[in-house]
């Protein structure tokens, strides 16, 4: 059984009722929902014009890989008519636009990295649950 906190939050309409749904769909597609924070506000980070976010964790019991529970969180949102508008400010002057890893050098040492984005995750949050939960 995997463990996972999921943030939930909704800055649009009935807010509190966008989580309530959201808690229903993730209870019915991902699995149990364990433990709920309180719902609390927060304001909206680097852009402009956004009402502020109703947010809350949950811990979810659940059988579902790292990527099923991505594509079903991504489905639920979908479901619920989540679209994702951003009016982002002006980047700051210490702001990095992108970051890059040159491994010629590692690969010279003889290092070939086979492991895909899904894979690497899941260690990371295996690796993380025995370090720390």
């Amino acid at each position: 059984m995997n463990k996972v906190y999921l943030q939930l939050g909704s800055n649009l309409g009935e807010r509190d009722q966008f989580i309530a749904h959201a808690v229903n769909e993730i209870s019915e597609h991902i699995g149990k929902i364990n433990i709920c924070s309180k719902i609390y506000e927060s304001t909206p980070w680097r852009v402009d014009g956004q009402e502020n976010y109703l947010n809350q964790i949950i811990k979810v019991e659940t059988l579902l890989s790292a990527e099923d529970i991505l594509f079903a969180a991504l489905k639920i949102e979908n479901q619920l008519g989540r679209v994702s508008l951003k009016n982002y400010l002006p980047m700051h002057p210490a702001d990095v636009k992108s970051t890059q890893a040159d491994i010629t050098k590692a690969q010279a040492l003889g290092y070939n990295p086979t492991t895909t984005i899904y894979e690497g995750i899941k260690h990371f949050a295996d690796w993380f649950k025995s370090m720390y939960i």
